[in-house]
């Protein structure tokens, strides 16, 4: 008897994926707990527990239960406890549960709950971020909060936040619980916000970041001070974004990643000796470190373990403290490999990608014995499959050459001929393909109903080295959207896909799929979420836009005013025949309501063309990924209904097949899963 057909995907399928959050492996390195986050229906929004397996050769089996959420697990250093935050009694605190069971209780009871914490090497403290309100009136100074309403005064910037809106309300402080006596202490105060935290391993120091706290508070550097809050001193100066310091076993050291300035969304290694307080950078300047949370040293500080993104892929990796010399650990094509936890016996991890769902993984150092220890997606095999086809295009440079980049090419197991194309341009811009399900659940629905997606890192994405991701500087548009469209071109005469073309993309996607409608009639449907539309209004209503928008443009808006006018979408919005959806949070902060506003005004007021406004109220930036669940199922069938309905018809007779010789085609490749890359340097 034939096994039975496979259903095609469906945008409530989200409801049904569970990824995992975090990942810690025991002192002893037998065991690995992590936290499964999954779509709570009933309440319409998201619930996690811990999950725990044993390295060696167990199955996963969940270790906490209840409706509330619990995340961060850490385990004590004696390997007898975990620590984990949860919300079970309210705001997140820190609860402790045996290893082999039983009731957790309650270690903290900070006012207004805790983001992190991290235990000190001995397990007697607590090290814990806090957010706390403050009277704005004061301007930064220590007063109480008022026990009334007050207007939200801007002294600084940033005085707002993507998520969080205003935030000059609150400051985020370190406290300090001992767990013996259960004292709570706080130990820093001020016009500045702690963003992360370490205990050296003796206890008696703790380095942390911090905002500088002047008018321009976007700056994050390393402080170190005593454990009792006394001695505070700066060790950083000329890192933009410093963030997630880690102190060596042996004391000597602290690892950080951070940016050099700001705007520059690439995030490399730096190192501080701790005897100097030297700092410099760590590594070759092509690493680019995922996550803030993503360092860990190995127990003899000979090595710092990390995700790093490498040519559109993120890989495990790790790094020599002595000769800087980088070891690829996990490394497989399409891999989006969330975490990371290496012990002296194995390798586990977390990842995804366009043929596999968020799983738990584990391996031998050398790469043997790797199985799949989780199964908490199995329905996705009886889905659709896409067949995704790592491609790379030759496309014109900007100056008047030539280069290659990569890209992806994703269909359905069983689509033949000619298809309809959706072309789907990442963020960032300095970002890459990010092959996760929960960031593109419209493709999978698409590749089921026959549609090709096209994702390609164009110039200005990164993990391709700093170089190549700024060169997108004072040539948004420009530079990328010609190779987007000699991609499609490429596909075309190959007769991969025919005229039935789509465009889409978020933040920058969205400026892009912006600017696609006002400078070519080509595309049937576009749909543009979250954009950047206007460069000199996202210069001042931005969260993030006073030193973004001054990154991209080279220079201070104030000087770069035609410049921006013209890198601007809305500046040629006015010209657009497509038909365009337009989908918005309307609390995003990091791309105002204000951009798809000026974008749907200007197409409405110039003509005919097709054009709809969405806005999902109480969502921010993250709507698509993170928003509520009922709302990201209503985004992806808004876009997929779009698409369908504008590209999805009849289309004219394919272009003629190429004549050009095989030397210059675009090279194209069918992903093994299990295939390997090759080891970083």
């Amino acid at each position: 008897m034939s096994a039975s057909p496979r259903k095609p995907f469906t945008p409530e399928d989200l409801l049904l994926y569970q990824s995992i959050s975090d990942l810690a492996c025991s002192p002893d390195g037998s065991h690995v707990v992590f936290a499964v986050q999954r779509v709570d229906r009933a309440q319409d929004a998201y619930a996690s527990a811990l999950w725990i397996v044993t390295l060696a050769h167990g199955d996963a089996r969940q270790f906490t239960y209840g409706s509330s959420s619990d995340t961060s697990p850490q385990w004590t250093h004696d390997g007898r406890s975990i620590a984990f935050v949860s919300t079970r009694s309210g705001a997140p605190q820190v609860y402790l549960i045996r290893r082999d069971g039983g009731e957790a209780h309650q270690v903290t009871d900070i006012v207004n709950g805790l983001s992190s914490f991290v235990l000190s090497r001995d397990d007697r403290r607590v090290l814990a971020l806090s957010s706390q309100p403050v009277d704005p009136e004061a301007r930064g100074a220590t007063r109480a909060p008022p026990q009334h309403a007050v207007p939200d005064i801007a002294w600084k910037l940033p005085y707002k936040s993507n998520g969080a809106g205003y935030v000059l309300g609150r400051q985020t402080h370190l406290f300090v619980v001992d767990l013996d006596s259960g004292r709570t202490k706080q130990l820093t105060r001020g016009d500045f916000d702690v963003r992360s935290a370490d205990w050296s391993p003796d206890g008696a120091r703790i380095v942390y970041t911090r905002t500088r706290g002047a008018r321009q508070d976007h700056f994050t550097d390393v402080w170190i001070m005593d454990a009792d809050g006394t001695n505070a001193r700066r060790l950083s100066h000329e890192v933009a974004s410093a963030q997630s310091p880690k102190w060596s076993p042996d004391g000597r050291t602290i690892v950080f990643s951070g940016g050099e300035r700001p705007g520059d969304a690439n995030v490399r290694l730096w190192k501080i000796d701790v005897s100097s307080g030297r700092v410099q950078p760590f590594g070759p300047d092509w690493l680019e470190v995922v996550g803030s949370d993503a360092l860990a040293w190995s127990p003899d500080s000979r090595s710092i373990c990390f995700v790093n993104a490498r040519r559109g892929v993120q890989e495990g990796a790790s790094i020599a403290l002595d000769d800087e010399w980088v070891d690829t650990l996990v490394c497989e094509r399409g891999m989006m490999l969330r975490k990371l936890a290496v012990t002296d016996m194995h390798v586990a991890w977390v990842s995804s990608r366009l043929t596999e769902p968020c799983e738990l993984y584990v391996a031998n150092h050398d790469g043997g014995a790797r199985r799949r220890v989780t199964n908490l997606n199995a329905w996705w095999g009886e889905r659709t499959q896409p067949v995704a086809e790592f491609r790379q295009f030759t496309v014109p440079d900007g100056e008047g050459g030539e280069e290659t980049i990569d890209g992806w090419l994703v269909t359905g197991e069983a689509s033949a001929g000619t298809l309809p194309l959706l072309l789907d341009a990442h963020g960032g811009p300095q970002s890459y393909v990010d092959l996760d399900y929960r960031r593109y659940v419209h493709w999978s629905v698409l590749w089921s109903r026959g549609f090709a997606i096209l994702a390609t890192n164009a110039a200005g994405s990164s993990s391709y080295g700093p170089e190549f991701s700024q060169r997108i500087v004072g040539r948004w548009g420009e530079l990328c959207f010609p190779q987007h469209m000699t991609a499609i071109d490429t596909l075309q005469r190959e007769r991969r896909v025919d005229d039935r073309l789509a465009v889409t993309g978020k933040s920058y996607g969205g400026f892009l799929s912006a600017w696609a409608i006002g400078h070519t009639d080509r595309f049937h449907a576009a749909v543009v979420a979250a954009p950047v539309t206007n460069l000199q209004s996202h210069f001042g209503t931005s969260d993030s836009g006073f030193y973004v928008t001054s990154y991209a443009v080279g220079g201070e808006i104030w000087d770069k005013r035609d410049l921006a006018q013209r890198l601007s979408p809305v500046s040629y919005a006015h010209l657009a025949t497509t038909p365009t959806l337009i989908l918005q949070g309307k609390d995003d902060q990091r791309c105002p309501i204000g951009q798809s506003e000026e974008l749907y005004a200007t197409i409405v007021r110039a003509g005919d063309t097709p054009v709809e406004l969405v806005v999902y109220p109480d969502e921010d930036h993250g709507v698509a990924e993170a928003g509520k669940p009922s709302n990201r199922v209503d985004y992806y069938r808004r876009v997929v209904d779009w698409v369908q309905r504008w590209a999805g018809g009849r289309t004219t007779d394919p272009a003629p097949a190429d004549d050009t010789p095989a030397s210059t085609q675009a090279e194209t490749e069918r992903v093994d899963p299990e295939a390997v890359g090759e080891p970083a340097r």
